[in-house]
């Protein structure tokens, strides 16, 4: 599996901008690189922040409970559909076993779902 390079998602793209670098992250068995993060800035996470509130502001998403459930739910099929491969990629880069990064993903996705059943509540 060959190494990835991680990008910032701000404001409905993909940023290129990384201020401070990458930092490795690496496989500790054997040290080898599985990806690249990028190292932000508190200039990028103003933009991140201001984008998210601009957008929960403007648009339907601060009235739509139904909307914010199936963005949730969409989410957790994403997660599921793909779980051997990030259970695979959090063992590598955690020492994990695998049944427990399996599980660890099973639980993202279980807890994705309950939310969005949260959030289709009044109070959600």
């Amino acid at each position: 599996m060959s190494a990835e390079k991680g990008y910032h998602y701000i404001d409905g793209g993909w940023v290129g901008e990384a201020p401070n670098g990458f930092a490795d992250s690496l496989n500790p068995s054997d040290g080898s690189v599985i990806g690249n993060a990028p190292l932000g800035s508190a200039a990028l996470a103003e933009q991140a922040v201001m984008a998210s509130r601009g957008a929960f502001e403007t648009s339907h998403w601060a009235e739509d409970p139904r909307a914010r459930a199936q963005v949730l739910l969409d989410f957790a099929d994403v997660l599921e559909s793909r779980k051997d491969e990030i259970a695979a990629l959090m063992a590598r880069e955690n020492g994990k076993v695998l049944g427990q990064a399996a599980h660890e993903v099973a639980v993202g996705f279980g807890e994705a779902r309950y939310y969005a059943g949260v959030a289709r509540n009044v109070f959600g």
